[in-house]
């Protein structure tokens, strides 16, 4: 029996059924093919929608990760599914390109996704559906499962599988008889039903618990502006046409608003949305007025807002947010260029980003991603498209982002400078509620807008920042911050959202294209730096790489000479003999050497770029490795320079509590410090035109945050040297061999979304919890052990509050594991559920880390043991820990503890010991860890003689930070696959209509991108003529037009010869120039009017109009 054996009962799911069900049996022999699998039979799955239902459009790649990416296909598939496919595929893909390892939990998840997946398509698509859930106990299951392979095995597998794979464009054709029928199911209205183990609410509970009580919180009065059971008629899904709408939510003038269809919690909310949307469709011609509809169980809302696609949302809207939201059918208007204010842009991208966010919007979508350069004008843009978006309806109140203060800062006053007909501000712990709601723009960091929510929330009635409350939120800095821990704000407001960044991400668990609802590469509107560069609005920079020897090499104790060596030992001391061989990685991190040092000082103030006097270094940041480091070149600079004075060199960083008010002063021009040494402080988001050098002192190994490091010289600065004498490049001084390794193009794993010690220690307990099942676990110590474990999490659990937004969009899994029933047994699905919804919501304890940290180490060995896993390196650091607290023997409290630490000191232990005795030592020593001394590295301060090894300047430069997809590929792409009336007409050399070239211009200059993309890629040549040359003409076309000539007696072997040239060249290029003839290949073969003489005039005439029909045909429109 299998999860999938109901794919088989219907004959045209043959294609992806096998597939699955191959997947499902791997989980018992090989983890990675089980991945691997799963992602191939998800592939036949999804090629099988695209290839049998009719509204699918082929994208221009169609790989996986293109077709479930494709608006077309998520609009039709039901909310929440796109990210359990998506996982899918990412782990398929993992599995297949690298050699990591895949858990038979994670195999598990996958399988579960996929059977999601498949219920899906059942559900819309089949002939004999009926409700069910996936059946974790039906997996086979094997002590000696295989959870690791090598790559190039497993690519020789998938190689295997897709082996014998048609195009999708052929199996289309293939079944066009087939795919009418199949379409019509999915248009009548079948969805599947997802059984999940919640308490089985009835409709009317679900209502009384759940949907009335966020009625309520959301300022709706039932029996006032909310009707119960309203009777409708005209509906098509009940014979007699006539039904009850469970909720109908009013405005001021009685007519409805909304509507709400309410299904019990344990159905998934999709199953009323066929019904709701009769429903309106109904009300709409009783009153005039198509609601917005809300399908709920209590847990998950689901909104329909007509012309978007269904979207979850976090809570209703209130009334005069609803009334906002209807009365803009009619308000919102088009956007046009005229709207743009040139005080605020009057750059053309700057112009042509505002057109393509605007005509997404216009498109339906609710995301814009924008990729300009720093110091491109960003923020700008983004005043412009609020200025827009709020005086032509489409915005009410908008929400600013970032992820530093100084960046709100800056942001904040920028809006005030340039919009300042737009009430705004900051908020702050101190902001008032009256402020907040007088402000149609609010600036805030992401800690600030979370903490504000949950205040608010508390509130019986109408929160301040519920779901409605922003209809535009501007992410800046949109790379960072967006993920994970904040990602939950994008689902508690339902906004438009705009990102703005330099340097978007694609890492796997860090997407931002993912994220904006974008193909990976393509943002919505891109401005690379060598752009900006080129047009002339930001400044290129020259390079100066310098390899030092210290901090390549290291320091070596044999190879220096006799003086130094005595220097070693004075340095190093009782360390001397086991440090005698330093890596150069210790240079700048702990060893700090003067000489380095001032040979990096000396070459900025020779080299460097200076101000306007010549006499003073030019403004310059010097990006440190630490804060000792920063410290450091301060005072090396001081002792070098001292007629500079203080104030001419500080350090900016965490550690100054007045590094606000330096990097005030660092931004004006006339004022110092003139140079800052930066750790981490001015890498971002720093705005000082100023600037013209940049050191490199350290080694940055993240390409995003490299890039946005040389942002900080790019901006243009007007008369920075006199009048008329302006910013014209800025220099870059490399110490740290950056632009080496990233002309290599290197690939360093980026720091991914890494778990809180507090996570951490619940996630294992997890693991602890569900280990402790296995029958071999069942004694009385270890059953209670379990209970005591579920009992503690059932107390933070029930604790949580209902009211937290965070809380509130994983409701329906806590109250899940609120049920003491659950936690009987849990399946691989409940745990992973658990971790990833619920676990985060555990608030940290307060307390020592240090003990958090041992806890840890503990629960890694108990859960070790249980699972037959040694877990060798924990224990290794659990006996070492022990033996530096043994060391603290003269505290009190240490002693006391002797016995058990010295026990713990012993590796025979940890192979012996119980689940109790383990339990024993984490609760008695876990406090006593606070006493043991902190490792620091000491730091160490050196003069040997460095040298300059090599040097290099204005090497080839990186000008481009992103790998966007190119414009050109996909325009070759679509004309390879293209099938279109009008480019077969271009192609047969038929003449274009109005509606042709209409076609023609959407595709190119919409669909595959800009029209400003066009003619930078192409020039300003006509679009038919552009496509003409791309596609050619049919050769059988050519030679029938030519045809005339070719069987002509008359002509010689010269003339013909010419002709034959004359149908290979249109052929291949599909247009031809009367210049060409002077030119190759024509020229060997002789002259037109050599060959075609006046004896031959006619003939020569009607090769000439020949030739002139052919342009013809691609140049006019009839």
């Amino acid at each position: 029996m299998s999860n999938f054996s109901f794919l088989k009962k219907d004959k045209d799911f043959a294609d992806f059924a096998d597939a699955c069900i191959e997947a499902e049996e791997l989980i018992g022999t090989n983890t990675v093919f089980c991945a691997v699998g799963a992602r191939r039979a998800l592939e036949l799955a999804v090629r099988w929608v695209y290839q049998f239902d009719n509204d699918m459009v082929i994208p221009f790649k169609d790989d996986l990760y293109h077709l479930i990416a494709a608006p077309n296909f998520r609009k039709i598939m039901t909310p929440g599914l796109y990210p359990l496919i998506n996982f899918i595929r990412k782990l398929g893909n993992t599995s297949i390109h690298s050699s990591k390892p895949v858990k038979r939990d994670e195999a598990v998840v996958v399988l579960r996704n996929l059977f999601e997946f498949v219920n899906w398509i059942d559900y819309t698509y089949g002939d004999f559906y009926q409700k069910r859930t996936f059946n974790e106990a039906l997996l086979s299951s094997n002590q000696k499962i295989k959870t690791k392979e090598n790559a190039k095995t497993v690519e020789r597998y998938q190689e295997e599988l897709t082996l014998n794979d048609l195009p999708l464009k052929e199996l289309r054709l293939q079944s066009q008889e087939k795919r009418k029928e199949i379409t019509e199911k999915r248009l009548v209205g079948q969805r599947f039903e997802e059984i999940y183990e919640v308490g089985k609410l009835s409709e009317a509970e679900t209502r009384k618990y759940y949907i009335d009580l966020e009625l309520k919180r959301a300022g709706w009065k039932l029996g006032e502006n909310v009707q119960e059971e309203r009777s409708v008629s005209h509906l098509e899904t009940t014979k007699s046409h006539t039904g009850k709408i469970d909720y109908v939510l009013l405005g001021e003038n009685g007519k409805p608003l909304a509507i709400i269809e309410a299904k019990k919690t344990a159905i998934d909310n999709e199953a009323g949305r066929k019904q709701a949307m009769d429903y309106a469709q109904g009300l709409e011609k009783e009153t005039g007025v198509y609601p917005i509809i809300f399908c709920s169980n209590g847990f998950e809302l689901t909104m329909i807002e007509k012309p978007y696609p269904a979207r979850i949302v976090s809570s209703f809207y209130t009334q005069d947010q609803l009334e906002l939201m209807v009365g803009r059918r009619n308000n919102k208007k088009q956007f046009h260029s005229e709207m743009i204010n040139d005080d605020i842009t009057n750059r053309p991208y700057q112009k042509q980003a505002i057109a393509n966010t605007c005509s997404d919007f216009e498109d339906n979508r609710r995301k814009a991603l924008l990729v300009m350069a720093t110091g491109s004008g960003k923020t700008r843009t983004a005043i412009s498209l609020v200025d827009i978006l709020t005086k032509n309806n489409w915005v009410k109140n908008c929400l600013f982002l970032a992820d530093r203060t100084a960046l709100v800062n800056q942001a904040y006053s920028n809006f005030k400078k340039l919009l300042p007909s737009l009430t705004i501000c900051k908020l702050t712990e101190t902001t008032q509620p009256a402020i907040l709601e007088s402000s149609r723009m609010v600036f805030s960091t992401y800690p600030s807008i979370v903490n504000a929510i949950n205040k608010y929330a508390l509130k019986e009635e109408k929160p301040l920042f519920n779901t409605g409350y922003f209809d535009l939120i501007i992410l800046d800095e949109s790379h960072r911050s967006i993920y994970k821990k904040y990602g939950d704000l994008f689902v508690h407001f339902d906004a438009l959202l705009i990102g703005l960044t330099a340097t978007p991400r694609s890492d796997f668990d860090k997407n931002t294209y993912e994220f904006f609802d974008l193909i990976d590469g393509v943002p919505t509107f891109a401005y690379e730096l060598d752009e900006a560069i080129e047009d002339g609005y930001l400044v290129p920079y020259r390079t100066i790489e310098t390899v030092l020897k210290i901090p390549e090499r290291g320091v070596h104790y044999d190879e220096l000479p006799e003086e130094e060596r005595n220097h070693f030992e004075e340095v190093f001391e009782d360390e001397a003999e086991e440090l005698k061989d330093i890596d150069g990685s210790a240079v700048n991190n702990w060893l700090f050497n003067r000489h380095t040092i001032d040979i990096v000082l000396d070459e900025l103030m020779n080299k460097g770029i200076r101000d306007s006097s010549g006499d003073e270094i030019g403004k310059t940041i010097i990006f440190a490795t630490n804060h000792k480091h920063a410290e450091e070149i301060r005072s090396r600079f001081r002792l070098l320079f001292p007629s500079k004075g203080e104030e001419y060199v500080e350090v900016i960083d965490n550690y100054q509590t007045k590094s606000q008010s330096l990097i005030d002063s660092f931004s004006i021009k006339n004022k110092y410090p003139q140079i800052a040494i930066s750790v981490d402080m001015l890498d971002t988001g720093i705005d000082v035109p100023e600037i013209v050098n940049l050191v490199f002192f350290k080694k940055v190994r993240s390409k995003v945050k490299f890039h946005q490091m040389i942002g900080r010289g790019t901006r243009l600065c007007p008369d920075l040297f006199g009048p008329y004498q302006d910013k014209s490049e800025f220099l870059i001084f490399d110490y740290g061999g950056n632009f080496d390794f990233f002309r290599l193009d290197k690939q360093v794993s980026e720091t991914g979304n890494t778990f809180s010690i507090t996570e951490r220690i619940w996630r294992v307990k997890a693991e602890i919890i569900r280990e402790l099942e296995h029958l071999n676990y069942q004694t009385e110590e270890l059953i209670s052990y379990r209970n005591q474990l579920v009992e503690e999490f059932h107390k933070e659990i029930s604790t949580l509050d209902d009211h937290n937004f965070q809380v509130k969009l994983r409701l329906r899994y806590v109250h899940k594991f609120r049920n003491m029933k659950l936690w009987k047994s849990l399946t691989a699905i409940s745990i992973e559920e658990l971790k990833e919804n619920v676990i985060p919501l555990i608030p940290a304890e307060e307390g020592n880390e240090l003990a958090k940290r041992f806890d840890y180490s503990i629960l890694m060995i108990e859960c070790g043991s249980l699972a037959d896993k040694h877990p060798t390196r924990m224990v290794d650091t659990v006996r070492e820990t022990m033996k530096n607290l043994a060391k603290k023997g003269t505290i009190d409290a240490v002693c006391e503890k002797e016995e058990l630490i010295k026990k713990a000191q012993e590796k025979e232990f940890w192979q012996e010991a119980t689940m109790a005795e383990m339990e024993e030592i984490r609760v008695e020593l876990r406090e006593l860890i606070q006493f043991i001394d902190k490792e620091t590295q000491k730091n160490y301060f050196s003069n040997f003689t460095d040298e300059v090894i090599d040097v290099k300047e204005d090497a080839s430069l990186l000008l481009s930070a992103n790998q966007l997809d190119d414009y050109r590929e996909r325009v070759n792409h679509f004309l390879k696959e293209a099938n279109i009336m009008a480019i077969q007409k271009l192609r047969f050399n038929r003449p274009l209509t109005t509606q042709d070239v209409a076609v023609l211009e959407k595709v190119f200059w919409e669909d595959l991108g800009s029209r400003e993309q066009y003619e930078k890629e192409f020039g300003n040549q006509p679009l038919t003529i552009f496509i003409r040359r791309m596609v050619g003409l049919e050769r059988q076309e050519v030679i029938f037009l030519f045809s005339e000539f070719l069987s002509n007696k008359q002509l010689n072997a010269k003339q013909i010869q010419f002709i034959n040239k004359i149908i290979e060249y249109v052929t291949k290029n599909g247009y031809l120039e009367k210049e060409k003839f002077t030119q190759e290949p024509f020229k060997t073969v002789g002259s037109i009017t050599e060959l075609f003489d006046d004896s031959y005039k006619e003939i020569r005439e009607k090769l000439l109009a020949t030739v002139h029909q052919i342009n013809y045909n691609a140049e006019n429109i009839i």
